[in-house]
Parts: C-alpha cells; sequence; structure tokens
C-alpha cells in the first residue's frame, strides 16, 4: 500500500511539473518550417564550434620554494622539541634534542677505555727502556690507544649533535611534536623543514584523469579555501612526466607554479584550494564531451 501511494505522489508530482501540450504545439508550429529547422540546426552547429580555453581543476596547496630540510644526525630518541609548528626561527636556534642517556654511557664508556689505553701505552713506552719484550709490543699498544682515542672523538662527536639547531632563518614546517617525542629516529631520516614565509611557490596533484597537454608558463589560477574571493594567478614551472600517489590515495601528476606578484603578501605555507590550469583553445563541444570521448575511446579501443 505503501508503494502504490508513493508512485501515485509522483505521477502526480511529474503530471504537474510537465510542460502543457500547447506549448510543445506551439514550438513545433513555430519550427514547422524546413528554413526554421536549419537555422535552429545552424545555431546549435556554431554554437558547438565556439573558441574555448581548456581548462582543468586539480587540488593544490601553498608550498615553500627550496625548502631547507633538517633530517637526524643520528640514531636516536627524539626527547623534546623547542619550538611550535610554524614558529619562526632564527639560524642558530635550537630546534630539537635527543635523548642523551645512551649517549652519555656511550661517551663514558668510550672515555674510560682510552684512558685505559693511554696507561697501557705509557707504561710500555717506560718498560721499553730495558725491556726488549715490551719494547717490541710498544707500537701495538700505541695503536690500541689510538683506536680508543678515534672511538673517544666519535662518541663526542654524537654528544655534540644532541642539540640540533636551525641552519638558517625561517618558520619550522612540521605536524605536531607529539607525533616525533619519544620516536626512534634513523640517520638521515627527515624531521623539520626550514622555509622561507615569503619565497612559497603552488604545489598541484593534477589526476591522470584531467591530464591535459600542458606547457611551461601555462597560466595557473589558485582558489583558496580560505579566501575564495581573491584568486591567485601563476605560471607554471614544473610538471612531471610519471604520476605519483599522492598521500590522499590519488594517482596524478606533480605540477609546481609560481605565484605572479601583484603587490600582496603572499599566501602561508601549508593553504589548500583548488588550482585551474589552462590549456590551449578547443572548440566548445570538445570542452564539453572531452571526458566522455575519452571513455568512450578507451571502452571501444579506438
Amino acid at each position: 500500500m505503501c508503494y502504490r501511494e508513493l508512485a501515485s505522489i509522483y505521477a502526480h508530482g511529474f503530471k504537474a511539473l510537465a510542460p502543457p501540450r500547447k506549448y510543445i504545439r506551439v514550438v513545433k508550429e513555430k519550427l514547422g518550417t524546413p528554413k526554421r529547422k536549419a537555422a535552429v540546426a545552424i545555431a546549435i552547429l556554431v554554437f558547438f564550434l565556439l573558441p574555448v580555453r581548456l581548462s582543468v581543476q586539480a587540488p593544490a596547496e601553498v608550498a615553500p620554494r627550496d625548502p631547507l630540510v633538517v633530517r637526524s644526525p643520528l640514531e636516536g630518541i627524539i626527547f623534546k622539541f623547542r619550538v611550535r609548528p610554524n614558529e619562526e626561527v632564527k639560524k642558530g636556534q635550537v630546534l630539537f634534542e635527543f635523548d642523551r642517556t645512551n649517549l652519555e654511557t656511550r661517551l663514558q664508556v668510550a672515555s674510560k677505555a682510552y684512558q685505559v689505553a693511554a696507561e697501557v701505552y705509557r707504561q710500555t713506552s717506560q718498560m721499553a727502556i730495558e725491556d726488549e719484550k715490551a719494547r717490541s709490543s710498544i707500537e701495538s699498544s700505541q695503536g690500541k690507544m689510538q683506536g680508543r682515542e678515534a672511538e673517544l672523538a666519535f662518541s663526542r662527536n654524537l654528544f655534540d649533535k644532541i642539540e640540533v639547531k636551525a641552519p638558517r632563518d625561517g618558520i619550522a614546517v612540521f605536524a605536531d611534536a607529539n607525533d616525533w617525542i619519544g620516536k626512534s629516529v634513523s640517520v638521515g631520516e627527515r624531521i623539520v623543514v626550514i622555509a622561507d614565509p615569503a619565497n612559497v611557490e603552488m604545489l598541484i596533484f593534477l589526476p591522470v584523469a584531467d591530464a591535459i597537454a600542458l606547457q611551461q608558463g601555462t597560466k595557473v589560477t589558485l582558489y583558496l579555501t580560505s579566501d575564495p574571493q581573491r584568486p591567485r594567478d601563476g605560471r607554471l614551472t614544473y610538471a612531471s612526466y610519471k604520476s605519483e600517489v599522492t598521500p590522499a590515495g590519488l594517482v596524478a601528476y606533480r605540477l609546481k607554479a609560481d605565484f605572479l606578484a601583484d603587490g600582496s603578501a603572499p599566501p602561508r605555507v601549508g593553504l589548500t584550494g583548488i588550482a585551474k590550469i589552462y590549456g590551449k583553445r578547443v572548440i566548445l563541444a570538445y570542452y564539453i564531451f572531452r571526458r566522455p570521448l575519452t571513455a568512450l575511446r578507451q571502452w571501444l579501443g579506438w
């Protein structure tokens, strides 16, 4: 019973919204002559032949240009961060520090081993004046002392790297300090990026399905999510030849574009939005039916 009532409601609505038959009859009378039908067909054809600028849209973000990546100088556990995300830092300012327990123990062991080796070498050198056997082992004890000395220097070098400092002025770009505190990192692992807030660019991920022919210098317009009323224009500077999987799981081409100088302050690093990339001029019919035509040709294999 419920389905019947719902069907009757839909039927009543369709009937109310359907154009009256007299309107349909009027349209047929207006287009009754062959000349009028030909004129309408020509007008539609001309409309679809109008030249338009081909364009596609893709997700984008404001990224630093030529950022300086701060990597882990040693293998250890991060103990504390001294800066907050997106905080302005100066050259030489401490960014974070490692847990010093293991490194202190390693330095003490290396120092004690060097002291013992140095004492053995000193005693052997004194005994070598009168003892032939001690004279033959002096080179061995000296080599051991030098090896312990190298281990001590290496341990001191690691201990001096407990506090990692900013190599230049900029802003410290990273997600959250809590994601790193207590985490074991390996040598060379990327931790913080030092970026210049005045030197930014567009980072665009163009989906493979929307890829078009692009040239360097192509116009790009960025519509920021936080400020859609003020689009930012730019010029394409880089387009990857090979697609990649983005963090969002999208297979896309990586594009980069420079912002055009318009007198306003550059947008903040990390802002996201939608970028509109312009291509060559095509007819309106191709612009409208490009995606269906591509899908049809892929399905037919022609």
